[in-house]
């Protein structure tokens, strides 16, 4: 191997030799084989970006609920000056969660309202109670009366805007309840309160007839009065029709049933026995006393002369009675299928 002076006079060995002595250093200097040099590829990747430094966390606050003996009365401080919390006694836990001294922490912007908020006063003043004004409801029909819990309670008096009908009388629970009058506009169109008809004045119960009242018909002269149970006619009562004649006796289901007499007071005749769904099935027809200033009857009810009538009709009314007391106790099942 060939050696050249150096300028500091030294020997220094040719890139060849150098190269053959260290291979590794050909692709950190830029030289090739044979001594020529090279230049670096430019498709090489850049170095990796430096990593951003991670910021520390802040500092967490102290928990309002702590339990540690020596921050209990630093919070008591931070809580009744900083959030004005009611401080509570030891021990006394209402947070909702345990191992908390103070009551749960209000709004601080609403820390001020010490009194009853406005919208709570006028809420209490729209809940109808006692006597109020007139309240109109949304499907047209009004009410004046008395309330108690924002329902109708009391004496009131409801006006239907459909039918022109009134009612006026007592309420209970929002319904019909106690003694009360309806009446109606004649011929179905609406008119003043003045020109309305009466059509029932009597008791009521969850908003129907039910108790001792009377009913007019529409005629004027129709009119039954007596006892009533779910809207019908049920038990003592009196019928008078429009031609004078009367029936005074049982009701079932709004039909004449059981023991009843009916008068005829043109006839001046009166039948009396049993009655069944509404027609005479066993008694007793007679005469009646001709009214004052009238003549006797010209042909009156000949005599019976059938042997033991009153057996024959006792038969009869226990046959009439048993058949009925079955007939309501099939009812009764029907409407109670447990019975």
């Amino acid at each position: 191997m060939r050696a050249e002076r150096g300028e500091n006079g030294g020997h220094s060995p040719t890139p060849s030799a150098a190269a053959a002595a260290h291979p590794s250093s050909l692709s950190g200097s830029g030289i090739g084989p044979g001594g020529a040099a090279q230049t670096a590829p430019t498709d090489s990747p850049p170095p990796p970006p430096r990593a951003a430094a991670t910021p520390s966390p802040p500092p967490r606050r102290p928990s309002i609920f702590a339990t540690t003996a020596r921050h209990q009365q630093q919070l008591r401080e931070i809580a009744q000056a900083q959030l004005d919390l009611p401080v509570l006694p030891d021990g006394e836990d209402v947070s909702g969660i345990g191992g908390g001294h103070y009551a749960k922490p209000t709004i601080t912007r609403h820390a001020h309202i010490t009194e009853t908020p406005k919208w709570v006063e006028r809420d209490k003043l729209s809940r109808k109670q006692g006597a109020h004004a007139t309240v109109y409801m949304v499907n047209g029909d009004r009410y004046l009366g008395e309330w108690a819990g924002n329902l109708k309670q009391g004496n009131g008096t409801y006006y239907y805007s459909d039918s022109g009908s009134i009612y006026e009388g007592g309420w209970h629970a929002d319904l019909r309840s106690g003694y009360g009058t309806f009446s109606v506009p004649p011929h179905g169109k609406p008119q003043p309160a003045a020109f309305l008809r009466k059509v029932y004045a009597g008791e009521w119960a969850n908003d129907r007839r039910e108790g001792v009242g009377t009913y007019y018909y529409e005629d004027g002269s129709h009119v039954y009065e007596g006892e009533w149970h779910c809207e019908m006619r049920h038990g003592q009562g009196v019928l008078v029709m429009p031609n004078g004649d009367r029936y005074e006796g049982m009701w079932l289901d709004d039909m004449k049933e059981g023991p009843g007499k009916f008068i005829y007071k043109t006839r001046r005749q009166m039948y009396e026995g049993e009655w069944s769904r509404g027609l005479p099935k066993c008694g007793t027809l007679v005469d009646l006393p001709p009214l004052a200033g009238h003549m006797p009857k010209k042909y009156p009810i000949p005599v019976l002369e059938l042997a033991e009538p009153a057996r024959i009709l006792d038969t009869q009314r226990e046959e009439i009675q048993a058949e009925r007391l079955h007939r309501m106790m099939a009812a009764s099942r029907a409407d109670d299928p447990e019975m």
